[in-house]
């Protein structure tokens, strides 16, 4: 059935018609006839919408046809997978269920059905020999628990007679430990299906699952819902507990006056005042406590003083009291108690504190009349306080160890240089430098997020280490050669796509050393003339003033003296003059050596710029050493045994140059855009749904 807002779809109601002849609009799907277009188009609206569940798939957002389109078709599904043995005794055990989620429905039942077989179903058997055998379950024998000698109970258990297929003339009796059925067959998806689609459920609090009426007919299930499982027993119910609750008090007072005996008003009870403090002196509240240690035998307690009896009938009648302690200070007040004004007469018998036991004289009536007076009982010591409630968070310090807490697992450092392992050969480990982690996620990360633009699959973090690891001279990581040739492709264009370079270089400086040996060669050196010497004379303060000046004169026109050149590293240069590595990358030469040369070049021309020339030297230093030939196969053999570190750095600086490219910017605008269009639509349909 479908569902909409969780609920089933309620059809019209159909029209009557009297004329025969009468036009009418019908929709085919439900039987619904309209005898007015605009109610017609009205409810064609509807069942448009796309706010219909399929109850059996549980699918959402579609529209009412598409819902029972599905709903049919998933019907059929589960009519031809469902085992048949287990249709009815799955129904009768979901019959009048009132547990309201269907999944834990689902689960109660998938679990007390999984491990029971019934006759009829298709089973896989385990026989003596060890095969596993097919067959049809024939007959099936429960047996109960057994009262062991200790007083516990066996657990029950269940014989299956099977007949094999394929073996006519055998059969095999097995137990619950030897037999099995195809897990495909009984899952709880197929069995949430199926009591979806057999099942059916009021909307309201309690009620209970009931078999559909042609399915419950098909397997003569009793449809008749219990009593005190109808809407109107639980509503009923529901009232009286409310009412229970309103009258809680009134049932109390009703249970008071019924102690009284009598039918007159009831009595209220006294109130209960504190008594007034008592100006006692010492000596007083001494004798006092001496008074309350003296034990006592006596029937009566020593805190029980009747101090008023009312009169007698018999005139001759004295009772008499002799406490055995009368303390001489203010009592506290008397509490009097009232009886019911009609209530029988009390018999009771009386007795005295100390002294001879007195002969028993008649008895007199009324003693409830008397009034009592009750000595102060000693106060008892005051209790410690409660312990303070722990308030969290708190210092760790506090929280007390655990002696065999759970031992925290040794900590595996992916960099080889980590400061924080002690005693660790250095032999061990992957090469990592703790310096070039950040590079790496960095690289793995950018790779991973602009597949699409590098038209790269995506690959795991360890596939990434194991390609930068790899070194060998006569084999190549595959891995490891297409992320270079994918990121060298974002930066110049092919000769195809008119190769235009996407990137920003630093241009290279040409070398004047010819012109200027030869203007070197040119110049004339004009000899120096000889001062003159100059008579000594005599030495005074401005002479001597005047000689130090003219000698910071004569130092300050010296020419300075110039720095020595840098000396060369590496054979780079000569590599780029032999072979210009942008028009290898638009004619996309990555073979034999090709791309490795091509990084070689590119390494070159950045070292021009302040900001990658330490890396790129480093670089540049190994790949183009100053003892071998400036060729494309030194290139080739460099680059295969080039450090890990090294490698993270090359690929990271490249990498960095794709993010200037407009194959980027642009696919990250177009995501903004994306996303920012998602969320506008996130926004209207909450809107909708809202407002529905």
């Amino acid at each position: 059935m479908v569902l909409f807002k969780r609920k089933p779809v309620q059809y019209v109601a159909k029209p009557n018609i009297e004329n025969e002849d009468t036009e009418v609009w019908l929709i085919p799907a439900t039987g619904e006839y309209f005898l007015d277009y605009e109610q017609y188009l009205a409810r064609m609206d509807f069942y448009k919408q796309r706010r219909f569940i399929c109850q059996i798939s549980g699918h959402s957002g579609l529209s009412f046809f598409e819902a029972l389109k599905s709903e049919l078709a998933g019907a059929q599904e589960v009519e031809e997978a469902f085992p048949n043995a287990l249709k009815m005794p799955i129904l009768r055990r979901v019959q009048f269920q009132t547990i309201s989620r269907i999944d834990t429905l689902v689960d109660l039942i998938f679990e007390e059905f999984k491990s029971d077989y019934y006759p009829g179903e298709v089973v896989t058997v385990h026989v003596v020999t060890g095969d596993r055998l097919t067959g049809t379950v024939r007959e099936k024998t429960r047996f109960g628990s057994k009262v062991l000698p200790d007083g516990s109970l066996s657990a029950p258990f269940s014989r299956y007679f099977v007949s094999l297929d394929g073996r006519p003339n055998e059969e095999a009796v097995v137990d619950d430990a030897h037999i099995t059925r195809d897990r495909k067959i009984f899952t709880k998806q197929v069995l949430r299906s199926f009591i979806k689609k057999t099942v059916t459920r009021e909307a309201w609090t309690g009620a209970p699952w009931l078999v559909k009426h042609d399915v419950a007919a098909i397997y003569n299930i009793d449809t008749r819902v219990p009593p005190h499982l109808r809407y109107e027993s639980k509503a009923a119910e529901r009232k009286q507990n409310q009412s229970q609750k309103k009258t809680g008090g009134a049932d109390f007072d009703g249970m008071l006056g019924s102690f009284h005996g009598g039918n007159g008003p009831q009595a209220r009870l006294p109130e209960l005042k504190p008594a007034p403090k008592s100006h006692k002196s010492k000596q007083q509240q001494s004798q006092l406590a001496k008074s309350k240690q003296q034990p006592s035998l006596d029937p009566a307690p020593s805190n029980f003083i009747p101090t008023h009896l009312p009169p007698h009938p018999h005139p001759h009648f004295q009772p008499q009291f002799q406490p055995h302690f009368q303390p001489h200070f203010q009592t506290p007040p008397q509490i009097p108690f009232l009886p019911h004004p009609q209530a029988p007469p009390f018999v009771s018998h009386t007795f005295q504190a100390n002294g001879p036991p007195q002969q028993v004289g008649p008895h007199f009536q009324n003693f409830h009349n008397s009034t009592f007076a009750f000595a102060p009982l000693a106060s008892l010591p005051p209790a410690p306080p409660p312990p303070p409630p722990i308030k969290y968070p708190i210092e760790d310090l506090d929280v007390a160890p655990r002696v065999d807490g759970p031992k925290r697992p040794d900590l595996k450092y992916f960099s080889q240089d980590n400061p924080m392992v002690f005693g660790k050969p250095k032999t061990e480990g992957n090469g990592v430098h703790m310096s070039s982690i950040g590079q790496l996620l960095e690289t793995w990360d950018t790779l991973n997020v602009y597949c699409q633009i590098f038209k790269l699959d995506s690959f795991t973090f360890d596939d990434f280490v194991e390609a930068l690891q790899f070194t060998s001279e006569d084999a190549e990581c595959e891995l490891f050669v297409e992320i270079h040739c994918a990121v060298l492709k974002i930066l110049v264009n092919s000769e195809a796509d008119d190769g235009k370079i996407q990137v920003q270089l630093p241009e290279i400086e040409e070398s004047d050393d010819e012109e200027d040996s030869e203007d070197e060669a040119s110049a004339v050196p004009t000899p120096t003339p000889e001062p003159e010497p100059k008579p000594r004379g005599r030495a005074t303060r401005s002479s001597l003033a005047k000689a130090e000046a003219e000698a910071l004169q004569k130092a300050a026109e010296q020419p300075p003296e110039e720095p020595a050149g840098p000396t060369n590293t590496h054979r780079a240069a000569e590599m780029e003059e032999s072979m210009e590595w942008i028009e290898k990358l638009r004619k996309r030469d990555f073979k034999n050596g090709g791309w490795e040369a091509i990084m070689v070049g590119l390494l070159y021309q950045l070292s021009k710029d302040e900001r990658h020339a330490a890396t790129c030297e480093a670089l540049l230093v190994q790949l183009a050493p100053l003892d071998l030939e400036p060729t494309q196969d030194t290139a080739r053999l460099q680059y295969a045994k080039l450090d890990v570190n090294l490698r993270i750095k090359a690929l990271q600086v490249i990498c960095m140059l794709t993010a200037e490219t407009k194959a980027i910017r642009g696919y990250m605008e177009e995501s903004s855009e994306h996303m920012t269009m998602l969320r506008k639509e996130k926004i209207q349909f909450q809107r909708t749904k809202k407002d529905a």
